[in-house]
C-alpha cells in the first residue's frame, strides 16, 4: 500500500474518519468532512482514483485494497472513529464494513448498497446502510406528496428562471 500524506493529521486519535472507494460519492464525502476539518483517509485500489479529490482536500490519500487487513491498518484504522465505505461494489462494502465493526470495533460504520436483496448481511450488526433505491423512493414520495419545496435544484430551472 502506499499513502501519500497531505497533511499531518492534527486531531486526537479516535477522531479519524476512513473513506473505502474514492469514486464521485467517496471523494465528495472526503472533500466535505476535509472541509470541515477533520481527519481524512482515502483508500483507494486504484491509485490514479485521487485525481477525483480537489485541490483543497487536505487528508490522507492511500492506494490500497480496502479489503487488506495491513491497508486497513496503515491507514490507521484502529484509530478511527468512522469508517465509510463507498466502493462500486455492493460485496466488498459489505465485507469491509462488518471487518471495520466486528475485528476493529469501529464506532460508527456506514456502508453504501445499492442491491437491496444484499441489505440482509447487516442484519444484527450496527452498521449504518445508504441504500440509493430506498433513498430514491422516499425522495419521489416526497415530490408525489407534494412535500418538497420547489427551488432551482429540484424543478432544474436555471437561476433566476421564473418557476
Amino acid at each position: 500500500m502506499k499513502i501519500t500524506e497531505k497533511f499531518i493529521p492534527k486531531k486526537k486519535a479516535k477522531e479519524q474518519t476512513i473513506v473505502v472507494g474514492c469514486g464521485s460519492l467517496g471523494a465528495r464525502i472526503a472533500a466535505m468532512l476535509s472541509d470541515q476539518n477533520k481527519n481524512v483517509v482515502v483508500i483507494d485500489i486504484n491509485p490514479g482514483a485521487q485525481r477525483k479529490l480537489p485541490p483543497s482536500y487536505g487528508g490522507i490519500v492511500a492506494s490500497g485494497d480496502g479489503k487488506d487487513m495491513d491497508t486497513l491498518e496503515a491507514a490507521g484504522i484502529k484509530e478511527a472513529a468512522c469508517l465509510i465505505t463507498v466502493t462500486n461494489d455492493d460485496d466488498t462494502n459489505i465485507m469491509i464494513s462488518q471487518m471495520a465493526k466486528v475485528m476493529f470495533e469501529v464506532e460508527t460504520v456506514i456502508a453504501r448498497v445499492k442491491d437491496t436483496t444484499k441489505l440482509v448481511a447487516f442484519k444484527g450488526i450496527d452498521i449504518k446502510v445508504i441504500s440509493p433505491l430506498t433513498l430514491s423512493i422516499n425522495e419521489f414520495q416526497k415530490f408525489i406528496k407534494g412535500d418538497i419545496i420547489e427551488d432551482n435544484i429540484t424543478t432544474g430551472k436555471a437561476e433566476g428562471e421564473q418557476k
